[in-house]
C-alpha cells in the first residue's frame, strides 16, 4: 500500500496546477457518483418496494373484506353427512362403496366415537381416498395409524384408529 501512495504521490508531482484541480474534481464527482449508486439509490429503491408491496396487501386485504361480505353467513355450519349415524355404520357403509372393499379382519368400537379397525392387503391409494372422505364428508378423524406395506404391489396392512367429531 505505501509503494502505491509513492507512486501516486510522484505522479500528483509531476502533473501542473491546473490538471491536479482538473483530477481532483473529476474524482470528487466520481466519489459522490458511487456514493449515490451504491448507497443512495438502493436505499429509496427499496423504500419504493416496500411502499408498492404495501399498497398491493391493502388491496388484497379489501379484496378479502368485500368477498368476505358476499360470502353467504353459516357456510362454515354446514352439517355433515351421517350426522345421526353411528361411526360403525359410516365406517361399513363409507368402506362398501370404495376401494377398500375387503371387510377388516378386525372392529373394535372404544366408547361412542372411537373404533379401531385393521385391515390387511387394501390398496393403499384406496385406503386414503377413504380416510380422506370419511374425514370431509363425515367429519372422522385419523387418530392413530399403523401402515405396513404388503408384499402385493400397492397393498398394505393398517392398524387405524378413527375418531368422530
Amino acid at each position: 500500500m505505501k509503494a502505491w501512495l509513492e507512486r501516486f504521490r510522484a505522479w500528483w508531482a509531476t502533473l501542473a496546477d491546473r490538471e491536479r484541480r482538473v483530477v481532483a474534481v473529476g474524482g470528487a464527482a466520481l466519489g459522490l457518483i458511487v456514493l449515490y449508486l451504491a448507497i443512495w439509490e438502493p436505499l429509496t429503491g427499496a423504500k419504493h418496494r416496500r411502499e408498492v408491496d404495501l399498497q398491493a396487501a391493502r388491496a388484497m386485504a379489501v379484496q378479502l373484506e368485500s368477498l368476505a361480505l358476499l360470502a353467504p353467513r353459516g357456510a362454515g355450519n354446514v352439517p355433515l353427512a351421517g350426522a345421526g349415524q353411528s361411526l360403525l355404520a359410516i365406517i361399513d357403509s363409507t368402506r362398501k362403496t370404495s376401494a377398500v372393499t375387503k371387510p377388516p379382519s378386525r372392529l373394535q368400537p372404544e366408547g361412542d366415537n372411537t373404533v379401531r379397525i385393521w385391515l390387511e392387503d387394501v390398496p393403499f391409494d384406496g385406503l386414503v381416498r377413504w380416510l380422506g372422505e370419511l374425514h370431509t364428508r363425515y367429519g372422522v378423524r385419523v387418530d392413530n395409524a399403523d401402515i405396513e406395506r404388503e408384499s402385493g404391489p400397492g397393498l398394505v396392512n393398517a392398524r387405524l384408529t378413527l375418531v368422530k367429531g
